[in-house]
């Protein structure tokens, strides 16, 4: 559990920075990367740059920036206000280490083969991305000067997955999709290649054939660049790390070991975020019944008074009519056909009277 909130000084926030990864960082402190990112921001704390901490895991030594003066916009102390919780340690949580990806494909395993087949027979799509021939294949959208790089990280990562019990599923689709179940989520993952748009220039049979006019021609053209990046693909906006990228120093093959200790933080904020929107459903459910039931009294009650209104009424025309026959009696008026219709009078009378059918007086429900 984490504290109501931490006070921190701008000192101490650099020596932590430069100790430990921010992706490691922010989980102690309850935040996203992205959001202890801006508070270092707002601090004035240099960071360190792209591969350094993949230097200091090779056992090279590295120059640590120094802290610069603040200036008149910079803050010196900030409190941090927890917005995620840490990470429940799981039963089946384990320490992952380096991951070693050998130089070329041995005894790949039966998804890589199958893929490595379906993308060397494949055609090639929009923005140059091969398109498997088969439906069942890792998802893996490379050129194809870049299959065989992709299908060998793929196989040492499949590899891996199995060997620490994961489970992977292929579920059949356009394109297909790869998932691996962690801690009982289902953890979608994947391969891209960048590619890269640049101005489309008009070859020589291009300006012979249009005349040098462009509208007829692609305004782009999509150059593969043969960086690859390892997707975690269905956490989007949920404040994890979701990608690991080709750069200047690093390169995915050595990233395979935090790759897969990234899927256990993203099943647990996979799950998390399910079991709020589950909770937040419950509760609209819970609001909508509450609505509803409170529709069904209100109906009853108007129902209730529309009934004894109609009650009453009733009455007051079956009591008008007895006094009206009273009168008739009582003026002693003679005439053919009297007598039947005073009958008739008294029985219309009984007949509307509420009281005369006591086993309706009491509002009943209708049943939908």
């Amino acid at each position: 559990m984490h504290k109501k909130e931490a006070i921190i000084t701008r000192e101490e926030l650099f020596i932590k920075v430069w100790l430990t990864p921010i992706s490691k960082l922010a989980l102690e402190f309850g935040l996203s990367d992205v959001g202890l990112a801006k508070i270092c921001k707002r601090m004035e704390v240099p960071r360190p740059k792209r591969g350094y901490w993949q230097k200091i895991e090779a056992g090279k030594t590295h120059q640590r920036s120094e802290l610069p003066p603040l200036s008149s916009k910079g803050v010196g102390k900030v409190a941090i206000y927890p917005t995620r919780k840490m990470p429940k340690p799981s039963s089946g949580e384990i320490e992952i280490e380096h991951i070693s990806c050998p130089d070329n494909l041995v005894n790949p395993h039966p998804l890589t083969s199958k893929t490595l087949h379906a993308l060397k027979n494949g055609k090639i799509g929009d923005r140059n991305i091969l398109i498997p021939r088969n439906k069942i294949y890792l998802d893996i959208r490379v050129t194809k000067d870049c299959v065989e790089r992709a299908c060998l990280i793929m196989d040492t990562l499949v590899k891996a997955l199995v060997y620490h019990n994961f489970t992977i599923k292929i579920k059949k689709g356009d394109p297909a999709r790869t998932l691996v179940v962690v801690q009982g989520e289902e953890i979608e993952i994947g391969i891209d290649e960048k590619i890269k748009s640049v101005d489309h220039v008009l070859t020589p049979k291009e300006k012979t054939e249009y005349g040098g006019y462009i509208g007829w021609t692609p305004r782009f053209d999509h150059v593969p660049t043969g960086n690859l990046t390892l997707k975690i693909r269905n956490a989007i906006y949920l404040g994890i790390r979701q990608s690991w990228s080709d750069g200047k120093i690093q390169i995915i093959e050595n990233c395979l070991g935090t790759f897969i200790t990234g899927l256990h933080h993203a099943a647990y904020v996979i799950k998390e975020h399910r079991q709020e929107c589950e909770q937040r459903e419950k509760e609209r459910a819970e609001r909508n019944r509450q609505w509803h039931e409170n529709q069904r009294l209100v109906n009853i009650e108007k129902q209730k008074i529309e009934k004894l209104s109609s009650d009453i009424e009733s009455w007051q025309t079956a009591e008008n009519i007895r006094r009206y026959i009273e009168e008739v009696k009582r003026a002693s008026i003679e005439t053919d056909g009297l007598e039947i219709w005073v009958e008739w009078a008294l029985g219309y009378a009984a007949k509307i009277d509420p009281i005369k059918h006591s086993e309706n007086l009491a509002f009943k429900e209708e049943e939908n």
